[in-house]
């Protein structure tokens, strides 16, 4: 017992002054430290030990920067041990609502589908009274579309599929507003950089309306109209998302990310209290100083 224990302690012996002796490179550049330049100091992001230990921290920010929303850009890929990162802003979340917006399409056609469907089938098997057209034309009963509806099938199927697709637009806009109003905390700068393709995703929800009171006396150029209107708001679908991502990530760029080395994390200055961390943290582990309190119990730690 005491042999392997003598051993053991040998071996760690032998393997610090290893360590002790090693020259120090960047694992990066392979270039030593220049302890005359401040702007650019080593820094040890994460757990490796031995020649990988080190890096300059220009070296990391661009290996950094290129990986940029994959793993390498939060956590070292050699360790996995993820990096300790303030950051001057909070980060900003990419998705509106939900990550597959594929899914997201399926879903809101395959809703409109059965929807118009249905509505259809209760207006022609309900005595083909066709109560939307009426509250469109306040009450008036005796309207060219009505007539011309009760010959057309596929007509009356395409016109209340696009009145649904601008009543639920609306209704989903209205909750993305609100979201948006809720989760970006850079609102002024996120709507100055979106605020001209989203006036017009706005606009394009009351089309329907503007189409109608034009040409509802005209019902094969009103359908007509009415496809091309269908193909536009599900296009704006797309460039609103990617517009959205793109200013988001741009949002993200912003500010200065400061990396801390793994072996002086600053939370390793508090010892044996309660730390309070926020549940709005981002997945990316990246935590600001100005998020973390203590207990009330904990008010009177000094500082080192």
């Amino acid at each position: 017992m005491c042999i392997i224990l003598m051993t053991t302690q040998i071996t760690q012996t032998t393997q610090l002054e290893l360590e002790n002796h090693l020259i120090n490179e960047c694992r990066i550049c392979f270039e030593e430290e220049n302890v005359n330049d401040d702007n650019n100091p080593f820094i040890s992001p994460c757990a490796c030990k031995g020649t990988s230990k080190y890096v300059h921290k220009k070296c990391l920010d661009t290996w950094r920067n290129t990986n940029r929303g994959r793993d390498a850009y939060y956590k070292c890929m050699e360790c996995n041990q993820e990096y300790i990162i303030y950051r001057e802003f909070t980060r900003e979340p990419i998705d509106l609502f939900y990550s597959n917006y594929g899914m997201l399409f399926f879903l809101f056609t395959s809703f409109n589908t059965l929807l118009t469907c249905s509505m259809v089938s209760i207006e022609f098997f309900g005595g083909a009274k066709f109560n939307i057209i009426n509250g469109l034309n306040f009450g008036n009963s005796t309207t060219i579309l009505k007539e011309s509806f009760k010959k057309d099938f596929l007509g009356c199927i395409f016109f209340y599929y696009s009145f649904n697709l601008s009543t639920i637009s609306i209704l989903l806009k209205t909750y993305l507003h609100y979201y948006i109003s809720f989760k970006i905390n850079r609102k002024d700068l996120y709507y100055k950089n979106i605020k001209g393709i989203y006036a017009s995703w706005w606009f394009i929800s009351f089309l329907f309306y503007i189409l109608y009171y034009t040409w509802c006396d005209f019902p094969f150029s009103l359908i007509t109209f009415l496809f091309f209107y269908d193909i536009l708001e599900y296009s704006m679908y797309y460039i609103i998302v990617e517009k959205h991502n793109t200013v988001i990530d741009s949002m993200n760029r912003m500010g200065n990310d400061e990396l801390f080395s793994f072996d002086e994390n600053p939370l390793d200055d508090i010892n044996n209290h309660n730390i309070i961390i926020p549940g709005n943290v981002p997945n990316d582990i990246s935590l600001s100083l100005s998020d973390i309190s203590l207990t009330d119990s904990d008010s009177d730690i000094s500082e080192n």
